[in-house]
């Protein structure tokens, strides 16, 4: 589909425009939680700053059932966000990689009641994983403090994205 360039333009510029008045207060991340699922949101809003991306994150152990390797995934992914200076409380996009249909209530389960307080955006995919005995694996999304700008880690796990305007498309996974 071809977009007309005036259109395009208009849609992508007003992102690098500067805003005429600063709030007085730090914007917060605003979720719109589903109304029926604990812990996922039906959309997300971050206000500008640092965003962590993640790489595809398997299960640190994978000796166990689906439901073992689901708490071993979140387990990895909470590492790896501390270590980049936030929390499981700064994620706001979550895609589950799943190897089978049975995994997807499992890891529901682990984001209702891990997730209540601070609902993601979530998407599941169903798919083959490089590691044959993982049954997931998690790629997410967090909001950096400006504290932790400078502490985010580039060992080839994660990307910091900088403050910025940012814009996202849909398409299929």
């Amino acid at each position: 589909m071809k977009i007309p360039l005036t259109v395009f333009l208009a849609l992508v510029l007003p992102l690098g425009a500067a805003p005429a008045t600063r709030p007085s207060a730090p914007e917060e991340i605003r979720r719109i939680a589903a109304r029926d699922r604990r812990g996922v949101a039906d959309s997300v809003t971050v206000p500008d700053g640092a965003l962590l991306f993640t790489g595809q994150i398997l299960p640190s152990r994978i000796d166990g059932d689906a439901r073992a390797q689901t708490a071993s995934a979140f387990e990895a992914l909470g590492v790896l966000l501390a270590t980049a200076g936030t929390d499981l409380a700064g994620l706001v996009r979550l895609t589950a990689y799943v190897t089978d249909a049975a995994t997807t209530p499992l890891v529901d389960a682990w984001v209702a009641e891990h997730f209540d307080r601070t609902p993601v955006a979530i998407s599941f995919v169903r798919t083959p994983l490089a590691v044959r005995e993982a049954k997931l694996a998690l790629e997410a999304i967090a909001a950096l403090p400006q504290s932790s700008v400078t502490a985010a880690t580039r060992d080839g796990r994660t990307a910091m994205l900088p403050p910025g305007g940012k814009l996202f498309i849909s398409g299929q996974a």
